[in-house]
């Protein structure tokens, strides 16, 4: 009999010899690596096959005894004698589905140990992005196996959705931004989705992101906001006014009429189930452990961060310059969008260059762009110029301002400018 706990990968090693590479090529596929395995033998052997495999040599047994000789690797796992055990024991592949859920299984209940004592011994530095890192960790070893999708059913999963949409019986993506035609023309954001609307302090960003983030909250959609710039007792504000039209300025000596509009809009919100605010996750480590842990609980809709050059990037190196750490942070928001399969909104800092040239922003004049041209799918850049669309300048103490929203790149849809009006008092953007 083979000796538990390794029977399991004992087993699958041997169905890896048993038909030229097939149970192999399948076992790489579903996900196993040489860190799958727990034993030491079982470890080598996998490795040695699958560096026989790259080499392009045969995937059976004499070769393999041959590989690990030259390599001096035979006598570890127990020379030859070990070799025949395991395959006399495991004569066919018929249960290789078996010993190959099996490892896996054993591999993630291992890494649940480890993450575990890992998030206690973070809990005791009392360290957030220590912490942030534990829980990350937690999350990837909790996260379901996933089987890969044949192309039949992605086709097939795809025809339907396309049904839906125009039966009308689902929306053309998960999210939009609270503006009718903007969303008509140039479509909902849609699930896995890296989008980044930018601009400079005061032309709206953070407004337009967390008002829509609300409305969809309010919609029923489950919003996650990470706010950077504000408390949420800030946003909160915010968004009473957005949703009443009453500046929280004002309240002093506005209506009573129009302050119970504006405290109602505010216990509305603050009832709101979907809707998620953060405002002490700081680090890019953080952020991706709390999206992730929330993942756990349930189907994200929409992540926002506000705002991406406020996030403080991964520990690592530090020779990285500044624009290297913020493409670092931008290339793991678009791998969080399709981990979680949810548009990630992060809002970002346009730099000076387009108010010294006196011209609309482009997508270089991103701080740091770095990479976020590249990993973004939709570029949004907000601006508020010198004239309104009519040609006559713009007051500096006016209530409502033009802001010229450019769409600057869509990769599922058209690109280009259009109009929106910004109530100053109450931050609420208009078409």
């Amino acid at each position: 009999m083979l000796n538990t706990p390794h029977s399991a990968e004992e087993c699958l090693v041997a169905c890896t010899l048993d038909d030229n590479g097939a149970s192999l090529a399948a076992a790489q596929v579903a996900g196993v690596s040489p860190d799958s395995f727990h034993g030491s033998a079982t470890r080598i052997v996998f490795e040695v096959l699958t560096e026989m495999q790259r080499a392009g040599l045969p995937i059976d047994l004499p070769v393999l005894g041959e590989e690990l000789q030259k390599r001096n690797l035979l006598d570890a796992i127990g020379g030859l004698p070990w070799l025949n055990e395991i395959t006399n024991q495991t004569p066919t592949t018929a249960r290789f589905r078996y010993y190959l859920d099996e490892v896996l299984d054993q591999q993630r209940d291992r890494a649940l140990d480890a993450a575990g004592a890992q998030l206690s011994r973070a809990a005791k530095t009392r360290d957030p992005d220590v912490i942030g890192q534990a829980i990350a960790a937690v999350s990837v070893a909790a996260a379901p196996r996933t089987k890969a999708a044949s192309l039949a059913e992605v086709a097939q999963a795809e025809e339907q959705r396309l049904h839906d949409e125009i039966a009308g019986r689902t929306p053309r993506g998960v999210f939009g931004f609270g503006l009718p035609r903007f969303d008509a023309y140039f479509g909902n954001v849609a699930r896995g989705e890296f989008v980044v609307p930018a601009g400079r302090p005061g032309d709206g960003k953070t407004s337009l992101c967390w008002g829509a983030g609300v409305s969809a909250a309010m919609a029923g959609k489950r919003v996650l906001f990470f706010g950077l710039e504000m408390r949420a007792g800030q946003l909160l504000r915010v968004a009473a006014g957005q949703l009443s039209g009453v500046s929280p300025r004002d309240l002093d000596r506005v209506h009573d009429l129009d302050r119970a509009d504006y405290f109602a809009a505010l216990r509305k919100i603050g009832q709101c189930p979907t809707l998620s605010i953060y405002d002490s996750d700081r680090s890019l480590d953080a952020i991706v452990a709390r999206v992730r842990s929330e993942r756990i609980r349930g189907q994200i809709d929409v992540v926002i961060v506000d705002y991406l050059q406020r996030v403080v990037p991964p520990r690592g190196d530090h020779q990285a310059t500044r624009e290297q750490r913020v493409g670092q942070m931008s290339t793991a928001f678009k791998s969080l969008a399709l981990e979680i399969d949810a548009p990630v909104i992060v809002a970002a800092q346009l730099n000076r260059q387009a108010e010294s040239d006196n011209r609309e922003p482009r997508m270089s004049d991103l701080r740091e762009s770095g990479s976020i041209e590249a990993d973004a799918d939709r570029v949004l850049l907000l601006h508020k110029p010198n004239n309104g669309p009519d040609g006559v300048p713009q007051q500096p103490d006016a209530q409502t301002v033009h802001i010229h929203l450019i769409v600057d790149k869509n990769r599922s849809g058209p690109t280009g400018p259009t109009w929106l009006k910004m109530h100053r008092p109450t931050q609420r953007f208009a078409e």
